[in-house]
C-alpha cells in the first residue's frame, strides 16, 4: 500500500498539485482533525471494510458542514475482475449502510462496466 501512496504523491507533484495529501489509514482511525476535509473518495474499499459503521462516523468526523463523500465500488454480479460477489454490496446496500450511518444521498451513477458511484453528503450541522 505505501507504493501507492507514493505513486499518488508522485503524480500530483508532477501534475503541480500542491492541495493533496495521500496518506495511508486504518478501516476507522484517519490520521486527520476534525472537519477538514471538504470531499472524501473512497474507490473499490467499501466490501473491504471490517466495520462500515465505525468507518462512515470517522469520515464523517472529518468532513467538513456540507461535505461529500464519494464511493465507487464494485457492482454485485460477477465481473471478469474483481472480488467474489458475495464480499460485495450493492448500491442499495451501501445507499442505506451511508443513510443509516448519518449521511444524506445525492447521487448514483454507473461507473464503468464493473462499477457504481455512490455519492452522498454530510448534513449541516
Amino acid at each position: 500500500m505505501d507504493e501507492m501512496v507514493e505513486a499518488i504523491r508522485s503524480r500530483a507533484e508532477s501534475d503541480n498539485i500542491n492541495n493533496l495529501k495521500p496518506m495511508r489509514s486504518k478501516d476507522s482511525s484517519f490520521p486527520l482533525a476534525d472537519k477538514v476535509a471538504d470531499v472524501v473518495f473512497i474507490s473499490n474499499v467499501f466490501h473491504e471494510l471490517d466495520d462500515h459503521g465505525l468507518a462512515l462516523k470517522e469520515v464523517l468526523r472529518i468532513l467538513k458542514s456540507d461535505g461529500i463523500l464519494a464511493m465507487v465500488d464494485w457492482k454485485k454480479e460477477e465481473t471478469p475482475v474483481g472480488p467474489p460477489v458475495e464480499h460485495r454490496f450493492s448500491e442499495l446496500d451501501v445507499i442505506e449502510i451511508s443513510r443509516l450511518n448519518g449521511f444524506e444521498l445525492a447521487e448514483t451513477k454507473e461507473a464503468g462496466p464493473y462499477h457504481y458511484l455512490v455519492v452522498c453528503s454530510k448534513p449541516p450541522e
